[in-house]
């Protein structure tokens, strides 16, 4: 009857919720369409669908309320699934985020004591600055570093390795349009966002088109203006406005 339809469809909900959990718990980050597939493929009876055939993504209405009734429950232990816009590859990505007020203190399983210090250098030597840094940037941030904190030589660590590492854990990306330039990843744009508005609020802009916070993006060509945009909102907006500014409205050209 349809009480026990209802009842069964709750215990199936609960079991893809969970399921989803512990793909999230152990990718930390996915992309939008990744995520969809995944839920997707769970409703349809498991990974690969109940046929193993391909199944449809599921609708992001239904990804937000599984997302939702997944954060009800792990809210208590101080984390959150956040969906967020990459500025690297424009894409959106769901990220697993520590809620406490240091969310770098998460990583110390990743990373040592001493290279979390210089991952916060990095981070305001990208945030205060110019939205990104260079491999000779990371290099100058990290020999200030090491004789500000008299770190002993055995422990001084290779700082083009670490930027791999922290390439791979999506701390850090290649800027999409200069591959000399790195950026804040997805992961640490999503998870240092309480970090950085506590520390660099002056130096945060807010994109004039989405109003989240955009660091590297696009910027006005007018000198005494401050607009900025995600590449992606600039390419879309501009698909059916004028090329100019929606703040000052002086010619606006995107970053080729």
């Amino acid at each position: 009857d349809n009480e026990k339809m209802a009842q069964q469809q709750q215990h199936d909900d609960v079991l893809v919720q969970k399921a989803l959990l512990n793909i999230i718990w152990s990718q930390q980050v996915l992309k939008d369409d990744e995520l969809a597939t995944y839920v997707g493929q769970l409703k349809a009876g498991g990974i690969g669908g109940a046929g193993g055939g391909a199944v449809a993504a599921a609708p992001r209405a239904q990804v937000d309320l599984i997302i939702e009734s997944i954060n009800q429950d792990i809210k208590q232990f101080g984390f959150e699934v956040q969906r967020g816009l990459s500025e690297s590859d424009s894409a959106f990505y769901y990220v697993l985020c520590n809620t406490n007020p240091d969310e770098l203190s998460r990583s110390a399983s990743l990373f040592s004591p001493f290279e979390l210090k210089f991952i916060k250098k990095l981070v305001a030597a990208i945030v205060a600055g110019k939205g990104y840094v260079t491999q000779d940037d990371i290099g100058k941030v990290a020999t200030e570093y090491f004789v500000e904190a008299k770190v002993p030589a055995a422990q001084q660590f290779g700082y083009k390795e670490l930027s791999k590492k922290l390439e791979q854990e999506k701390w850090l990306s290649t800027h999409p349009k200069h591959p000399n330039r790195f950026i804040l990843g997805i992961r640490a744009s999503m998870e240092l966002r309480t970090y950085m508005n506590d520390q660099f609020s002056d130096n945060l802009v807010e994109c004039s088109i989405c109003s989240d916070v955009v660091l590297a993006g696009e910027r006005c060509t007018n000198d005494l203006c401050t607009a900025r945009m995600h590449t992606r909102c600039a390419e879309e907006w501009f698909r059916s406005h004028a090329p100019k500014c929606p703040t000052c409205t002086h010619e606006f050209r995107l970053d080729r």
